[in-house]
């Protein structure tokens, strides 16, 4: 599919001008007010009193009034890009059967612990046994789950995204309210008086599942998704913790799309299609600028690893078939997946498509090909551009911490 522009990108790049302009502006005069600062501060350490000190004390009022200006008008600006961009690749709210849901990095690690309970283990907690999962997060940092309600059944593990969801279209209210009705069509189910006592029972377990990012020795911060709930009249309303709220509004302007049709997945006969459904929607919105066309090249490690399927050594304990079975369970759950994507064992130029063999298995690539996504529709070579220019300018968010610099030493 040949992408087609989305809009002008003038409105954008005369930002990103106007920005160079303000650098220009401000930068020398920056820099002469910091040498007179620092020659009026080298004469106040000869000098006990009287003018030098004066000296210094009006060079930093100017400096600190010059540095304020300076950041407050590249906000303005940078808002306005932020905008500008918005408009010209946010095409999420026309394309049906897709929507954006906040995303940073932080949610992104708290979300995967929700899909993937699996991965939990029981330990002891307070003299009491809880299942606690773990995820590494760098820097001698972790990121913890406390199932203290118990595990999620299917509901459970996907309410968490679609909070998420009905939160980024309304992210003023400490809230999401829906229809039960409407979440059973999502859901393709049938069963209103079920599917309403199993979303009950899943804020239960949410209310009583707790995130927590700690270190060795202490917990940095921690929440519970679910503060209340309450179901009447077929109105479900879910009030979101303040510290998940938080969490969502850190991600400001910065949006992932996901394809509505995951909700169809059936955990029950494809377990890992969830999974791979999330993982593969990620990949997708964080890198579909420098991918040409629908399709993209996964390795068949790398799309293991983002299941809950067993290691190559938790495997081999269901015998000599542990190597088919998990090549055919993956390859089941992505076929489950049909109605969003397609896939086919591909080579990179050059290399041999894998027919068998379990060591040239993990060292085969798998192709995804999207089906009517809306990246594939907007103008990746003018989003690169874009994206290029903006890290020029990136750079000047360093100004903000030189005026708080500034008024400390004053």
């Amino acid at each position: 599919m040949k992408a087609k522009p989305t809009k002008d990108l003038t409105p954008a790049l005369a930002i990103i001008d106007q920005m160079r302009d303000l650098v220009q502006e401000y930068e020398p005069k920056i820099a002469k007010l910091q040498a007179m600062a620092d020659e009026a501060r080298n004469v106040n350490e000869k000098k006990a009193t009287g003018e030098g000190v004066d000296l210094e004390g009006q060079v930093l009022d100017e400096l600190i009034k010059a540095r304020t200006e300076y950041v407050e008008r590249l906000d303005a600006l940078r808002s306005q890009l932020d905008e500008a961009s918005q408009k010209l690749f946010d095409e999420s709210v026309i394309t049906p059967g897709y929507y954006r849901a906040a995303h940073s990095k932080d949610v992104h690690d708290v979300l995967l612990q929700a899909w993937q309970p699996k991965r939990a283990a029981l330990v002891s907690y307070k003299k009491h046994d809880v299942m606690v999962s773990s995820l590494e997060l760098g820097n001698g940092e972790f990121l913890k789950t406390y199932w203290f309600g118990g595990i999620p059944a299917q509901e459970g593990i996907m309410l968490p995204q679609y909070i998420r969801k009905l939160w980024t279209m309304n992210p003023s209210r400490p809230s999401v309210r829906f229809n039960v009705r409407d979440y059973m069509e999502l859901r393709g189910l049938d069963n209103s008086t079920r599917t309403s006592e199993n979303i009950i029972e899943e804020c239960f377990r949410l209310a009583k599942t707790y995130f927590s990012f700690e270190t060795t020795d202490r917990e940095l911060r921690g929440f519970a998704m679910v503060e209340a709930h309450r179901l009447e009249g077929g109105e479900m309303e879910i009030t979101l913790s303040k510290g998940l709220r938080d969490l969502l509004t850190e991600c400001g302007r910065q949006f992932h799309q996901y394809p509505d049709p995951l909700f169809l997945v059936n955990m029950n006969n494809n377990p890992h299609s969830w999974e791979l459904g999330m993982y593969i929607s990620d990949r997708k919105s964080m890198l579909w600028k420098y991918w040409d066309g629908p399709s993209a090249l996964f390795t068949t490690l790398e799309l293991w690893a983002a299941t809950t399927l067993p290691t190559e050594a938790e495997a081999k304990t269901w015998g000599s078939q542990y190597i088919k079975e998990i090549v055919r369970k993956l390859e089941r759950d992505l076929s489950a997946l049909d109605n969003v994507v397609s896939w086919k064992y591909k080579t990179r130029e050059g290399g041999q498509k894998w027919t068998r063999g379990w060591k040239a298995w993990k060292k085969a690539y798998i192709e995804i090909t999207w089906k009517d996504n809306p990246y594939d529709s907007m103008d990746k070579e003018a989003a690169r551009a874009l994206e290029k220019k903006k890290r020029e300018v990136r750079i000047l968010e360093a100004e903000k911490q030189k005026v708080k610099r500034a008024k400390g030493k004053k």
